[in-house]
């Protein structure tokens, strides 16, 4: 079998010097044999194979003298192997882009930036969305996706009843304390049923998993995710068998999981720090909707046969569970099966395809710039290519031989874009919004590296194809006797050029277009009144879950308002589930319900399903939240009797039309009757695109200190620096045992809201700045060729008297010509990107005016540019020095 060395030397060398080199080395082995022996003289020839590689690479091939013009133009005679002439068109391409490295150097960086940028967002699309789940058989494995969380008591249905299934196992995550272990820390914790680590394929790496006997009775066992223990504890393996605090309770450390296990983030999220035992039967008691679940389906069931054994048992559980199951419009609540996978990048996966479509769009663009360099290029070598067909090459040789310039181009454009993708790959993790599931795994692998090399070979295709057909279709005799200073270019090459800049123009506005749009979404989004006002105002999330009832949670709220109010330059402090912009989006927390309204209400039907906000008096004095009628909460609200509420104006609107709503009812189904005490005037509790949603806000001290879950909000004119000292101080003179995370401002949790947005709109602004440079370089190189090219018709007007000025404008205009044409295909192509972005955007129609308007513009003063100069370079010509050289 031939060693790797002497595989490359037949690719280097040409067989005759291939065997000489061989036969030499041959006779020397043998002396080596006897003098070293057999190993070590093997070593030694292979040594020899590589320096002679090193020391004939260049001259085989770049200096090697070509075997004669027919040998290189025509294969007829069979003598040259296909390996000698994919060499031969090698060194041909190398000794012409030498001779124009203007042109190399120019399709090299700008193929290396499309290809960069490809490359980029194959890698975050790949580890995001193409790659396998980090879990055995994770085809598998699928998601109950309903909206929101499952109640326990489905989740047990589930678990008993359906016969597709492996195994269902589910989580509730969220904060907890760790106390006990130094400083009081807040942790993300996940409540587990007994079935989901083993259904993902858990491992231990210190201790064990749960048992079945952990579930039994209270909690008494944790396990610590790896990353946790290595941050608090440096990996210290006496941990196990360690008793911790978590969320109040003593609880001890049965076991530390494998490093290679991932949380599956559609259940958990990406980042677990101890995972505790779920009860699922004694949580049932409370009916909240707080799990995420998982199953694994059964060997020869498909996700189709799965769903519909769901559905037909969720209908016939839905005659069991009436309310919780059937919608007031009568129809079944039912629970689609989604992969585990898609579950996982949902969130995210149509924002990352969008952003691979523009870029492809930019490699687009890439390519036909590339491509109208190539077609000049080739319109000067028509008498070279002519002379080589007149010596007997075939059209398809000549084809060839200028496919493999272009792919050539394509793999050296790949190099300098696999450079540039380790860079882009930095940048995104560096910012990324957050949010982008497995996105720590990013990284330029063998996987991404394949894809920059198919890349590179796709994209040397599509822009060396056209230029190499055009090429070939020469007519030999009409080309010799053109010469090399011929008139003007053939009309087929000039439209194929005009195309090619059409296209580019075109590619390019719908970028811009869609990163106008949102460019004006985001700055539409920054105009818009909140609700509330941001500056001085501040925020910390608590969890009194350390031995807190209810009566304990209220007690401790009136303790920590009493230290706060007396701080210097505090105004007013609040309490509260949730603060507007914790959550934003589709996410939502922390309670919701049907209402109905009451007396006088106008008939709805079906009933809204709402959020409500337990908040404390002065809550929205604290934050700045007007009222358009009644008053808000006092202190007696609390400990009445009666049952009162706030609500918001679309839920004014939404139950009482133009009446008035303060002193009538509505009804929250299982609560009660609430009368109404004022309407807040609007606050965007869920981020500016949710807008003021349907809310209701009642007494804190009755309906929320239930909770653990826990908001304090602060105005104060005092600075930052020494506020959230002030405030960590003031909680911990109540329970020092108490972990605060950070004191947020409110400027920061809604600038925070907006951290997509900008991020989309970052990365696609510089695609489009980039389609933008390329359409114009596209423009200008088309029309300096295209002055060249009727230099001698333009010598001619200006000595028949022509003005400068004419020569100007017709050349401009036929700059504009084409801008005007690529602008009409691009605004139709603009028009559909906006109706599939409209979910992403703000306050932006269909048809925006102002960025259609700008970009337009934009683009129309590129092309006057880009025609400009050519133009005023035709018109500074001298007529007789022209005259001459023709």
């Amino acid at each position: 079998m031939k060693s790797l060395a002497e595989r490359v030397l037949r690719v280097v060398v040409p067989p005759e010097d291939r065997r000489h080199i061989l036969d030499e080395l041959d006779e020397l082995y043998e002396a080596k044999v006897a003098k070293l022996g057999a190993e070590e003289a093997l070593r030694w020839r292979r040594r020899q194979i590589w320096r002679f590689v090193a020391r004939a690479l260049p001259v085989f091939w770049w200096k090697r003298p070509l075997t004669g013009a027919m040998g290189l133009m025509s294969n007829r005679d069979g003598r040259l192997s296909s390996m000698d002439l994919v060499r031969q068109d090698l060194r041909f391409a190398f000794r012409s882009f030498v001779k124009k490295p203007g042109l190399a150097v120019s399709a090299v960086l700008i193929l290396g930036v499309g290809i960069g940028a490809a490359t980029t967002m194959f890698s975050v699309v790949d580890t995001v969305m193409l790659r396998p789940l980090p879990y055995p058989d994770p085809g598998e494995l699928v998601h109950f996706g309903g909206h929101g969380g499952t109640r326990p008591m489905l989740y047990l249905r589930w678990r008993d009843g359906l016969e597709s299934f492996d195994g269902i196992g589910a989580a509730s995550t969220g904060p907890g304390n760790l106390t006990g272990e130094g400083p009081p820390q807040r942790v993300r914790s996940a409540g587990v049923t007994y079935e989901l680590l083993p259904l993902l394929g858990a491992r231990p790496h210190l201790g064990r998993l749960f048992t079945q006997d952990d579930f039994q009775g209270e909690a008494s066992v944790v396990l610590l995710g790896p990353g946790f223990w290595e941050r608090n504890w440096g990996g210290d393996p006496s941990v196990v068998g360690r008793t911790l605090i978590v969320n109040g309770s003593p609880v001890v450390v049965a076991g530390i999981l494998s490093p290679d296990f991932h949380p599956p983030e559609a259940v958990t999220g990406n980042q677990v720090d101890v995972w505790l035992p779920f009860r699922a039967e004694t949580e049932e008691s409370l009916g909240w909707s707080i799990l995420a679940v998982v199953g694994r389906l059964k060997d020869g069931v498909g996700a189709a046969g799965a769903q519909a054994e769901l559905r037909s048992f969720t209908t016939n559980l839905a005659e069991e569970y009436p309310d919780l199951l059937i919608r007031q419009d009568g129809t079944i609540r039912h629970t689609n099966l989604i992969p585990l996978q898609v579950a996982t990048f949902r969130g995210v996966g149509s924002t990352l395809l969008f952003l691979t479509w523009a870029v492809l769009l930019m490699l687009l663009i890439a390519c036909a710039n590339v491509a109208n360099l190539l077609l000049a290029h080739g319109t000067g070598r028509a008498r070279e290519l002519a002379l080589r067909g007149a010596l007997g090459a075939s059209r398809n040789r000549i084809v060839k031989q200028l496919l493999t310039e272009s792919i050539s181009l394509g793999l050296a454009g790949g190099v300098l874009g696999v450079g540039l993708a380790f860079l882009g790959v930095r940048l995104f993790l560096r910012f990324s919004p957050g949010g982008v599931p497995r996105i720590e795994d990013l990284a330029v692998d063998p996987r991404v590296l394949g894809f920059a090399f198919l890349a590179s070979l796709v994209t040397g295709l599509v822009f060396g194809t056209v230029p190499a057909l055009h090429a070939s279709r020469r007519d030999v005799a009409k080309a010799l006797q053109e010469g090399s200073t011929a008139s003007s270019a053939s009309r087929r090459g000039k439209r194929t050029r005009s195309g090619l800049v059409v296209l580019e123009i075109a590619l390019a506005l719908v970028l811009l277009s869609s990163a106008g749009l949102f460019l004006r979404s985001l700055v539409l989004s920054t105009q818009v009144d909140l609700g509330f006002r941001t500056e001085q105002l501040v925020s910390a999330s608590l969890r009194l879950v350390s031995g807190y009832e209810a009566e304990q949670r209220q007690d401790f709220t009136r303790a920590v308002k009493e230290r706060l109010e007396a701080l210097p330059g505090t105004r007013s402090v609040a309490a509260s589930l949730t603060v507007p912009f914790e959550f934003t989006g589709a996410s939502r927390c922390c309670m919701s319900n049907d209402v109905s309204g009451g007396v006088g209400s106008l008939s709805v039907d079906p009933l809204p399903r709402v959020m409500i906000h337990p908040v404390t008096p002065g809550y929205f004095r604290t934050l700045g939240a007007q009222l358009s009628a009644g008053r808000e909460f006092e202190a007696a609200d609390e400990e009445g009797d009666g049952f009162v509420a706030v609500i918001s104006e679309p839920a004014a609107r939404y139950f009482f039309g133009a009446d008035e709503a303060v002193g009538k009812s509505i009804h929250l189904a299982n609560w009660g009757a609430f009368t109404i005490i004022g309407v807040a005037r609007g606050v965007r509790h869920w981020g500016v695109p949710s807008g003021v949603e349907a809310e209701v806000y009642v007494p804190w001290g009755r309906w929320g200190a239930f909770s653990d879950i826990y908001q304090l909000t602060v105005r104060s004119a005092a600075p930052l620096e020494s506020l959230a000292p002030a405030v960590r101080e003031a909680i911990w003179a109540i329970d020092p045992n108490l972990p605060v995370e950070e004191v947020v401002p409110m400027d920061q949790r809604v600038e925070a809201s907006r951290r997509g947005q900008r991020f989309i709109t970052s990365l696609l602004g510089t695609f489009a700045m980039i389609a933008l440079v390329l359409a114009t370089g596209g423009i200008y190189a088309s029309m300096l060729y295209a002055v060249g090219q009727r230099r001698r018709e333009m010598g001619i007007r200006l000595a028949l008297g022509a003005g400068g000025g004419q020569l100007v404008r017709m050349v401009i205009r036929a700059g504009l010509t084409l801008t005007v044409i690529g602008v009409g295909l691009g605004l139709a192509g603009s028009m559909g990107v906006s109706v599939v972005l409209r979910s992403w955007l703000y306050g932006v129609g269909i048809v925006d005016t102002v960025t259609i308007g700008s970009v337009v513009l934009i683009l129309a003063c590129a092309a006057l540019l880009a025609s400009m100069i050519p133009a005023l370079k035709a018109a500074r010509t001298d007529p007789l020095d022209t005259l001459k050289v023709e």
